[in-house]
């Protein structure tokens, strides 16, 4: 399994706003060595999803309505196995459309899936000048850290945490220094977007919790 989150090489192609002002996206790439099978298993099944993420409950299908514990609630707006899984996403007020693309490269031992996240929102559902002061990390933050404890639990296998991964992982060693790297990615994608920085001069997980929650 390859651990090393692509954000680094992938913020300045791929984290950009769209072609209006009104809507934004942003994007980005993990790789890993499991099988699609696994990595699409971990993404669509109750039991597993507890495990990396958070207990979820309601239809994980195409058309279905789910919760995901205290974080969010959603639907599943497309899903076509092993190739792309769309979501529509609420937390609190604001709407995101969660788009997952998943490709191949490589042949044998050496063979390696990419797993591709974008994420995309409307200026109306951010708070009033949010994109403006933290550019990409508005939409973004917390969104790697996740993808980053589904690669963890896929690595872990049995060993995995039986549930509550993404938060055993942020409050791990290395989840921190995972996220303090993260940190560097979103500065550095929102001064080349030219956002307002002040506020990302503070320490990484000071940062992130605005976002997230995820640390104390």
């Amino acid at each position: 399994m390859t651990r090393k989150f692509f954000f680094q090489k992938a913020a300045k192609k791929h984290v950009a706003a769209a072609g209006s002002q009104d809507v934004y996206v942003i994007e980005f790439t993990s790789k890993t060595q499991n099988s699609l099978d696994d990595v699409w298993a971990a993404l669509v099944k109750p039991e597993k999803i507890a495990h990396w993420l958070t207990p979820v409950s309601g239809k994980l299908a195409k058309g279905g309505a789910f919760r995901l514990g205290d974080l969010a609630e959603g639907s599943i707006i497309v899903c076509e196995p092993k190739r792309r899984l769309g979501i529509g996403l609420i937390r609190g007020t604001a709407r995101q459309m969660i788009d997952i693309t998943f490709a191949e490269e490589g042949k044998g031992k050496s063979k390696q899936r990419s797993i591709t996240v974008k994420i995309t929102a409307n200026l109306g559902d951010l708070p009033p000048g949010n994109w403006q002061k933290f550019g990409p990390a508005a939409l973004g933050m917390g969104w790697e850290l996740v993808a980053q404890a589904l690669l963890e639990y896929l690595a872990a296998g049995q060993a995995a945490p039986r549930t509550g991964g993404t938060m055993a992982f942020a409050a791990s060693a290395e989840g921190r220094a995972f996220c303090t790297q993260s940190f560097s990615g979103w500065r550095d994608a929102a001064i080349a977007g030219g956002a307002d920085t002040g506020i990302m001069a503070g320490p990484a997980p000071s940062v992130l919790q605005i976002y997230t929650g995820l640390h104390p």
